[in-house]
């Protein structure tokens, strides 16, 4: 009797083994749901912080740019505009993340959004479209995280 249990405990554990690889193959075939890429800008990257840079100015010497973004998704900035004698353009507010987790939009009032590319220790200013800017002074769009 007890040889019969065991043979039915083994044939169950053994069926059991079966069943699994037949679940493990519809995870390879994609019938069950992906698991998403966590390999974003907003997850994988430490983007809260000071980052500066002068970015072009048409009408200026350059725009001297500090842009501090927090985790709670706040951020504040500061615009000076060389060789004006206008004071410091000051704006705070909250910005969100594209839904790529790699750009982030700053909402600074009246209409206005600027658009940044979050890259591992740099902004880069993107267009209106959120593309890169392109052209002669397409790598003068750059922030730089400062150390804390």
């Amino acid at each position: 009797m007890k040889f019969y249990c065991f043979i039915l405990v083994a044939a169950f554990v053994f069926s059991g083994c079966f069943y699994s690889g037949g679940k493990d193959e519809q995870h390879s075939t994609g019938t069950m749901a992906e698991a998403p890429d966590m390999h974003t800008s907003q997850i994988a990257l430490d983007w809260d912080g000071v980052y500066f840079g002068v970015l072009p100015c048409a009408s200026c010497e350059g725009t001297e740019t500090t842009l501090e973004i927090h985790a709670d998704h706040t951020f504040g900035l500061s615009r000076t505009y060389l060789g004006k004698d206008v004071e410091p353009f000051l704006s705070h507010g909250t910005f969100e993340w594209d839904s790529s987790g790699s750009k982030i939009i700053i909402d600074e009032g009246n209409d206005f959004t600027t658009i940044y590319f979050v890259g591992e220790g740099f902004l880069l200013q993107l267009d209106m479209d959120g593309q890169r800017i392109d052209g002669s002074l397409a790598d003068k769009y750059r922030l730089i995280k400062q150390a804390e």
